[in-house]
């Protein structure tokens, strides 16, 4: 699920020509790169799984939105919180939101792990398990911060369907969380400065670039199969 809709095709690391739409075409290659490097806005600071275009349409921004997904299978809307969060603190604000799960009364969480890998017959990859303890979920997501952070094209989904509580850290690194619990939510962003920005746009709503490299692909699959390994208990 996502409140946060897909943009068009981004004229992402690859050999191919640069779109004609695209604010990135008739730059030279020290521009672009120049551009990749600048991570800092304002307050918030981007991890390296993802850039925003060159013209800015979407300048990033630290805050977070609410709203709600509209589930195509029920048709029921479902409440939502979407933030942009600094890099320094997603991982914390991350397990203050899994804290605050507990005290809900949750122990146990569906992990669901999902990558792309090129563009051949297989080129999303998902793995989930079942039933895995909050303590483990944590571990899992301290071992493999680097990539959950850095590889822009692998995202983490937890959730509970008894609780009707979802966290996902998507590929552009926002933070979505869903279900009935909205204060509670919001008051942990806002606990870690996070504050509400009702008009905000968000990176992946505009052009934007994903980024990975050889390392973060190799520990992608070494994530995957440590959910995969779960999931033959």
């Amino acid at each position: 699920m996502s409140l946060v809709p897909d943009s068009s095709p981004s004229p992402e690391e690859s050999a191919s020509p640069v779109p004609e739409w695209s604010s990135f075409k008739g730059l030279s290659a020290e521009d672009i790169q120049v551009h990749q490097r600048i991570a800092r806005y304002n307050d918030l600071v981007l991890t390296d799984a993802i850039r925003p275009s060159y013209d800015l349409k979407v300048k990033p921004q630290q805050g977070y939105r609410s709203g709600h997904y509209h589930d195509s299978d029920s048709g029921e809307p479902i409440p939502v919180v979407v933030a942009a969060v600094t890099a320094p603190l997603i991982i914390d604000v991350m397990h203050h939101l899994l804290r605050q799960a507990t005290e809900l009364g949750i122990d146990e969480l569906t992990v669901v792990v999902s990558s792309t890998f090129g563009s051949g017959s297989e080129p999303n990859r998902y793995f989930q398990c079942d039933r895995i303890s909050m303590i483990s979920v944590l571990r899992l997501i301290e071992d493999f911060q680097d990539v959950l952070l850095n590889d822009g094209y692998t995202s983490l989904n937890l959730y509970s369907a008894e609780y009707e509580w979802e966290l996902l850290l998507d590929e552009h690194k926002l933070i979505l969380v869903y279900g009935d619990y909205q204060d509670q939510v919001r008051a942990v962003f806002e606990d870690w400065g996070i504050q509400p920005q009702p008009e905000m746009g968000f990176i992946s709503e505009a052009e934007h670039v994903h980024s990975r490299s050889v390392e973060l692909i190799e520990r992608a699959l070494e994530l995957q199969a440590v959910v995969g390994a779960w999931g033959s208990w």
